[in-house]
């Protein structure tokens, strides 16, 4: 995968969304695209991870100017847009869990490679050592 790859991606989804059949299919190929990044990034030098970087601020504005497009042609803010996304009453049950599991496992991930990209992984918890209670005379 290459990052002109998740362009193309984004600008599909955004361009067409009726177009979608299956929405598991298009989280799994997301967190596909999001795993391969996310190790591309972690294997790079620094001057590459700055062009990824540079690359990706790249495709978020896209995916704003795709979202306001979207947004626009349904007929609604973005925010009433992101609101109705949030609404479970807008899925079928099953498509909901899967939204809410595809957004969880997103996250954990998201936080894993923020720690690992920044060398601050999680250390274990040391445990409090128990004091010994003062004797007052």
């Amino acid at each position: 995968m290459n990052l002109n790859d998740l362009k193309i991606f984004i600008d599909e989804i955004l361009s067409n969304p009726e177009g979608i059949t299956d929405v598991n299919e298009v989280m799994e190929k997301s967190l596909s695209m999001y795993r391969e990044l996310s190790q591309m990034f972690l294997q790079a030098t620094p001057e590459e991870r700055e062009r990824i970087t540079e690359a990706l601020q790249e495709i978020g504005q896209l995916f704003e100017t795709k979202f306001d497009d979207l947004s626009n042609k349904m007929g609604m803010s973005k925010e009433e847009l992101m609101v109705a996304m949030q609404d479970p009453s807008n899925y079928t049950p099953e498509v909901w869990d899967s939204v809410q599991s595809f957004q969880k496992t997103v996250e954990t991930e998201r936080k894993a490679l923020m720690s690992t990209a920044t060398g601050n992984e999680a250390a274990p918890k040391k445990e409090k050592k128990k004091r010994a209670p003062k004797v007052f005379a």
